[in-house]
């Protein structure tokens, strides 16, 4: 599969080195897809003596699965309008050992947290959230949301023809902004899938599911000869047959 971009990602040098099939053309091109409603991880601010530390939750959608991650923005106290450092994590464990939640105390700004079940803590609320994509309730819902299982993002990937997406608040009253093929090497999705595993993903998943045959109009299906049909997967007239060979002259 050809990738076509104006843009790098972390998975760009496997797909220069490795191009399985030519007859297939990625044309990895970024838009914002409106209409998309979900809940997410509530903005969380705390400080450390030295740090401001927010954390926020994102969607990253790919190849039919979703990956609910945090957003880790780290500033130091004394200058609060520069972010030191941006990292983004998808397991419990990363962020227990990442972050220090010993020195760490809720600001007099922080966000309301929306609580729900067994959860009692700021630490729980992140551990559900990457486990399963629960995010906030709201005290007259009864129905615990799930990202992870929620039928109208998976149907985004087939519905917007494309193989991954992210959804974030840009900003902390930022409207959710929801773009097909963003850098995944800014959202440390090397983390999840190193690059190979990641490129083979995606050239699966356009081509085994995004176009299927069964989706092509029957008029197209039938304007498709066989001669053509071969050609389009790398066959010519020779390629289950034997190539006569040329008779020595006596």
């Amino acid at each position: 599969m050809r990738l076509i971009s104006k843009f790098h990602d972390f998975y760009d040098g496997v797909a220069r080195n490795t191009v399985h099939d030519k007859t297939h053309t990625f044309v990895r091109k970024q838009k914002e897809i409106e209409g998309v409603e979900t809940y997410l991880l509530s903005y969380m601010d705390y400080e450390t003596r030295t740090e401001a530390i927010t954390i926020s939750g994102e969607i990253i959608g790919f190849c039919g699965e979703i990956y609910p991650c945090i957003r880790i923005a780290i500033t130091e106290i004394k200058n609060y309008m520069k972010e030191t450092s941006v990292t983004h994590l998808y397991n419990w464990d990363d962020v227990a050992s990442f972050l220090p939640f010993e020195e760490m105390r809720k600001t007099r700004s922080g966000s309301r947290i929306y609580y729900y079940g067994s959860v009692k803590s700021d630490q729980d609320l992140i551990k559900k959230w990457l486990e399963s994509g629960k995010g906030k309730e709201h005290w007259f819902s009864k129905d615990i949301y799930e990202a992870k299982k929620d039928p109208a993002l998976k149907k985004l990937f087939l519905d917007q023809r494309i193989a991954y997406f992210r959804i974030y608040r840009p900003t902390i009253r930022g409207k959710l902004t929801t773009e097909s093929y963003p850098i995944l090497q800014d959202v440390s999705f090397f983390k999840v899938f190193d690059a190979y595993t990641c490129f083979q993903k995606i050239e699966h998943f356009l081509v085994n599911e995004i176009v299927r045959p069964d989706e092509i109009k029957q008029e197209i299906q039938d304007s498709i000869t066989d001669d053509l049909k071969a050609h389009s997967h790398g066959y010519d007239k020779w390629s289950f047959r034997k190539e006569p060979t040329k008779k020595k002259r006596k």
